[in-house]
């Protein structure tokens, strides 16, 4: 097969956000990232995910997201975050990077995850309730299929809401 080169190799990006100088504890979230990172705030060195390097020899890729807690009483924030991919066909930061003030973030994250135990639950109800069809009328294969349908469904929406949910019930996931 064909590699696309195009999306592998390493990148340092810059940013700088401009903050309200009467806060000075933000939160920062790296919504999943495909690859290898290091983040820096201010220059101080803050995280990272797997091992950034200029080779697939030197590189050591890691799913996942990360927050971290900063304090800063400076008006504009430099963000540096450095990622390295070599392994995946899509790599780079494949999610919106969030920065606010720390309690804002958690309320944040708790609306998240609120709305993720809603739909799992909505599509758990629904999956039950074909599954419950199909037990009454067998002849109706529908239900069953739509049942299954609505229990991957449910699967997805734990995997896929950077597993908030999974962490919850299993913390020390790899």
């Amino acid at each position: 097969g064909v590699e696309n080169t195009q999306n592998y190799g390493c990148a340092t990006y810059r940013l700088i956000v401009k903050t309200n100088p009467k806060d000075n504890e933000f939160a920062i979230q790296l919504n999943r990232i495909d690859v290898a990172c290091k983040i820096w705030i201010n220059g101080q060195f803050i995280g990272s995910l797997g091992e950034t390097g200029n080779s697939k020899e030197s590189t050591l890729a890691k799913w996942g997201s990360n927050e971290n807690i900063f304090t800063s009483n400076l008006s504009e924030q430099e963000i540096i975050i450095q990622v390295s991919n070599y392994t995946y066909i899509r790599g780079g930061i494949a999610k919106n990077i969030v920065i606010a003030p720390s309690e804002k973030m958690k309320d944040i994250a708790m609306k998240e995850i609120g709305r993720d135990f809603l739909l799992l639950g909505i599509m758990l109800i629904i999956g039950l309730y074909h599954l419950v069809l199909f037990f009454f009328r067998k002849s109706v294969k529908s239900s069953l299929y739509f049942s299954i349908l609505s229990f991957f469904a449910g699967a997805l929406i734990i995997i896929s809401s950077n597993f908030d949910i999974v962490y919850l019930f299993w913390p020390d996931l790899s």
